[in-house]
């Protein structure tokens, strides 16, 4: 088994983006790691930031990433 951190992505979020996808076509990090990562199977937020706030976020590019992140919790 692939150590989890090779699951994982931590990027530093930027102020006045959303972390995932709202209403209207703004750019978000969910849609970024999308095209950065587009044969990922799963990817998906871990934790989620206001839009006004900046900082680290977890993304898991695969869906057993996702899962084994939440288990730690």
């Amino acid at each position: 088994m692939p150590p989890i951190f090779d699951l994982l992505v931590v990027i530093n979020k930027p102020a006045g983006m959303l972390s995932v996808p709202g209403k209207d076509n703004q750019v978000s990090i969910y849609y970024l790691m999308k095209e950065r990562y587009h044969d990922a199977v799963g990817l998906s937020i871990v934790h989620r930031l206001d839009m006004d706030s900046s900082g680290p976020m977890i993304v898991a590019i695969l869906c057993s990433a996702w899962i084994c992140a939440i288990e730690k919790e």
